[in-house]
Parts: C-alpha cells; structure tokens; sequence
C-alpha cells in the first residue's frame, strides 16, 4: 500500500503456510534461509480425534486465561477476550485496507503462539477448508458437538466446548453480555468454492489478490457461518475466527508462493478505507435472519455477489440482466437505438451513466457500469420516477407521471418483442436474471392500492415465464 511497511514479527508469517515455523527457530528478521523446526498447519477435517480434542481444550484454556490489567482494553477478562477487543478497537484501521491481509496474518499467528505458550498446545493454528465445504457449510463436520464447535443450529450455541459461552465484547462496537450465536447460511458459503479460489489464484497483483480475498472467500466465511462471525468488527468473538482467517491466510500463502520472489513481500493498497468501495461486510452485520425481511435475507445473500464476475446472488452465472419497473432513469432501454447492450457497452443505450433523475448513480448504472468485472449485458426496460402498473393515461388530471413512463405492461410487451425479433436468443433461465421493481410509490397510488396486489403481482410473473403479456 502507498507509504505502508510492515516487518512480520515471526518468520511463521513469512515462510511455508504448509509447515509454519515455530518461533523457537526462526531466522533472523530479514534472511531469506529456512527455519529449521516448522510446524505444519493442517486443515481441520484431516485431524484425528485426539489432535481436535487438543486444540478444543486449549482454545477453552484461553478463554480462562486472565488477562493482564491494560486500560487499552478495559472490557477484555481472559486473553482470548484480549484479542477480540483490540480487533473491535482496530477495526476501522485494519479492515478494506491493503495491510488487512498482513494484520489478519498477524493475529492469527499471535492466537496460535498463546495457545502454545499459555496452554500447553503442542500443535499448529488447524484451518479449515472452505473450499471442501462451499455450498454446505451445514453438513461440515466442524459444527459437531464432539471433536467440534457445536452451534450448527441457528442462535445461542447450546452444544460442544462452547455451549452458553458468554461474550462481553460487541456485537460490533457496542460491549454488552450476550451468548455466542450462530446462523449457517449456505448460500453466502458459496463465494468459498472453487471457482472463487481460482479467481483469487489468478491476480496478478497483491492488490487484485488482497481484494479478491478479502471480498469474496473472507466474506464467504463471516456470513456462511453468520450471527457473531456476520458481525465484521466483534467476530473474533467465535472461536472459528482463527480457523477461518487460518484458511484466509493460507489463501494468501499460495499466492505468494506462486511467485515468492516477486510476492513474498509485495504489498499495495490504500492505508484507509476508500469511502466509495462497497464494504465486503456491512458494519454492524446483518439483522439475524429471524429478524430480516424477506428482501434483506436476499439483500444480504447478493452482497457477496454484488461484485462478482457475473454470478447472481446464488452464485450462478449471469450472463444478461433484464430490469422492469423503476431504476430512477428517465431512459429505458430501446430495441431501435444503437448501441445495443454488450460486455463492451452493458447498458447499450443510453450508455453508462444514462439518464437519471437521482442526484447520482441509481443502482442499476453503479451496479453494472461499475461493479461488474465481466460488464455483464444488461436490457433496463424500466422508465420514469414512479413504477406504475398503468399507462400515464389511466392516472387521469390529479397524477403527474414526469419523463417516458411505460407501465409493467408496456415494459414486458418490449421484451417479448425483442425476445420474438431474435431467430435463437442466448438467454435463457439459467443464465439470465430478471428483475421487477415495485417502488414506495406505488403504495401511495389510489389506483393502484384499489387493485389486488397479489393479483397484479402474479400477472407479471406468469406474464414473464411465459413470454407473453399478462392477460
């Protein structure tokens, strides 16, 4: 990162994620040979009952630890506290930044030298496999109440070394007596699997790999776990933290190793946030999934999408997005103008950043124009201030629509024309996302409110499915 330097403490940072050295041989700081007792990270599900246990009872040790009187952290009683509440005090200054991979590493190696120092742990930091368990984080043998971590059901952890732990420290910056949670969502786990990891694999710079790691595996993590992991800044809260950033860690390992000679010490990236980058996890986390609307569950599944390559917020390819009802744009989409939406031009016309009636980007043109890597084409049928279910003829004297309105009717009409002008068209169900707005002023229109919602909601459905304009 621009004016940033680090010197990694230990050369268990710096040499072999396989066979991390222990820092009882290191190396002087700065030489380049190898340390002659490493110890090997293993991946969690590789070990043996005996080797869990272990790592378990010195993890339940550390959180009865007593920490050293610090007015730094006042809140923190056991050590493992101690390194939650410095990453809650820290959080703005080591997260979306280019030194989050360096700090993470950091802390990890710091977790696994207590448990070794204060807990008579002989073994490494273990580090899960999320790649083995994208998708299905649920049926990971990690969340087993023996030789695990308990909590596979949703709410307080109630089963495993961790049942009815009480936590001190958060959630987020706030420090109140609460029980560890958890709420598994396989969905958001998605952005662990492979594809993802080669997407990682294949950036060229510490930059690309930091930012690449950090939203999509890292994210992956937090939210497929949920509840307390979910919350960015008080995560560390859930002992699975370590193991998750262990893996994280390693993620970052291999791409160095790829090229050590020109990545082992490369870094980039800003020293503070940019306040324009979406975060990879909002702060504070999300409403538990109990509390959540219908709309932000789904919000909250495709923010780990929302920058992607393409991929719709269950992790499938998308390869063109169709829009009906309201972006807040005064031009929709016309079948007669050129250019016509392609990976070079996603919006077609009018191009990036089209015509708003917002003071700047509607999320339509922020989402494709800027966010997705691959430009993925994109047919915005919707119009106007206001998403009407009617022609601008029907609101009468007493309801001024402003700009080209086009009803859900006349929109869908356009894109059953566009669909029958095309011989063979490529999209299809699977590889394309379609997407109704229904706005906040729809509510407040009479007309609208004395119509069956769900009567006019179920027309565009089955008018969409079948191609054909509601009857």
């Amino acid at each position: 990162m621009r004016g940033f330097s680090a010197v990694l403490a230990a050369c268990s940072h710096v040499f072999m994620y396989h066979a991390v050295a222990s820092e009882e041989s290191c190396p002087d700081q700065g030489s380049r040979a190898r340390c002659s007792q490493p110890i090997q990270r293993k991946a969690w599900h590789t070990l043996s009952h005996q080797d869990k246990q272990a790592y378990l009872d010195a993890e339940t040790c550390l959180m009865n630890v007593a920490a050293p009187t610090n007015e730094r952290l006042p809140v923190a009683t056991s050590l493992f506290q101690a390194l939650q509440e410095q990453h809650q005090l820290q959080y703005d200054s080591i997260h979306e930044i280019g030194g989050f991979l360096p700090y993470h590493r950091y802390m990890t190696w710091a977790h696994e030298h207590l448990l070794r120092t204060k807990c008579n742990y002989t073994g490494a930091q273990p580090w899960w496999d999320e790649e083995r368990d994208a998708s299905h984080f649920a049926n990971s043998s990690l969340f087993e109440p023996h030789f695990g971590f308990g909590g596979r059901a949703s709410g307080c952890v109630v089963d495993g070394p961790f049942a009815n732990y009480t936590l001190l420290i958060g959630p987020g910056k706030n420090n109140t007596v609460h029980c560890l949670e958890r709420g598994i969502d396989d969905v958001a786990s998605q952005a662990s699997s492979s594809y993802w990891l080669e997407f990682v694999k294949n950036a060229t710079t510490f930059e690309e790999a930091w930012d690449r790691i950090e939203f999509y595996p890292h994210s992956a993590g937090h939210s497929g776990v949920g509840r307390e992991m979910l919350n960015p800044i008080s995560s560390p809260g859930d002992p699975l933290f370590y193991l998750h950033h262990a893996f994280i860690d390693k993620l970052w390992w291999d791409w160095q190793t790829a090229d050590e000679e020109k990545r082992l010490y490369a870094i980039g990236g800003p020293n503070v946030k940019d306040p324009n980058r979406p975060a990879p996890i909002p702060e504070g986390g999300m409403p538990s999934q109990d509390d959540a609307s219908l709309a932000l569950h789904h919000v909250r599944r495709a923010s780990l999408f929302a920058r992607a390559p393409g991929f719709n917020s269950s992790g499938q390819w998308i390869e063109y997005l169709f829009t009906f009802g309201d972006p807040y744009t005064v031009t929709g989409y016309n079948q007669s103008l050129q250019p016509q939406p392609s990976t070079s031009n996603p919006l077609g016309n009018p191009a990036y950043p089209g015509a708003r009636l917002s003071g700047g980007d509607i999320w339509l043109d922020y989402v494709v124009g800027r966010t997705l890597r691959n430009l993925t084409p994109t047919y915005n049928f919707a119009t106007g201030a206001n998403p009407v279910i009617f022609s601008r003829a029907q609101f009468g004297p007493t309801y001024t629509v402003v700009g080209p309105v086009r009803d859900f009717r006349e929109q869908q009409a356009q894109f059953e024309l566009l669909h029958r002008s095309i011989r063979r068209p490529r999209w299809n169900s699977t590889n394309s996302l379609f997407i109704s707005w229904f706005g906040i002023n729809d509510v407040a229109v009479q007309l609208f409110q004395n119509r069956n919602y769900t009567t006019i909601t179920t027309d565009l459905v089955r008018g969409g499915s079948s191609l054909s304009g509601p009857s």
